[in-house]
């Protein structure tokens, strides 16, 4: 995925494009924009959204501002067919940003300082 790092590196990997390649059903593109946006590791977004009930992905989307359309479409290409949509809108929009962000784990800042451990 070094053409998504190269985005990153560029400035030019944004929301838009995360959504593009999870509309397109590009999952390790997906993953990798992810693990940059959120400077989180790569396995740790992959586990989010093949092994998890779709909460962390949720929790994933808040702390770094995603649309439902992003965050629907990430969703989808995870598969996640265990729940129906509606009810990951109504989480989405229940869980709130700054609780996310604020999070000493989960906010990108916490999340470089943990992997610099």
């Amino acid at each position: 995925m070094a053409f998504v790092e190269q985005f990153h590196q560029k400035g030019e990997l944004n929301e838009q494009r995360l959504c593009r390649f999870a509309e397109s059903g590009k999952f390790d593109e997906t993953t990798a924009a992810l693990s940059l946006l959120t400077e989180l590791p790569v396995g740790a977004i992959e586990r989010a959204l093949v092994h998890d009930t779709g909460d962390q992905l949720l929790v994933l989307a808040k702390s770094i501002n995603l649309s439902w359309k992003t965050t629907r479409a990430i969703s989808r290409g995870a598969q996640r067919g265990r729940r129906g949509i509606s009810e990951y809108f109504e989480r989405f929009n229940r869980c709130g940003g700054n609780s996310a962000s604020r999070h000493p784990v989960l906010s990108p800042a916490g999340a470089a300082s943990k992997l610099r451990k």
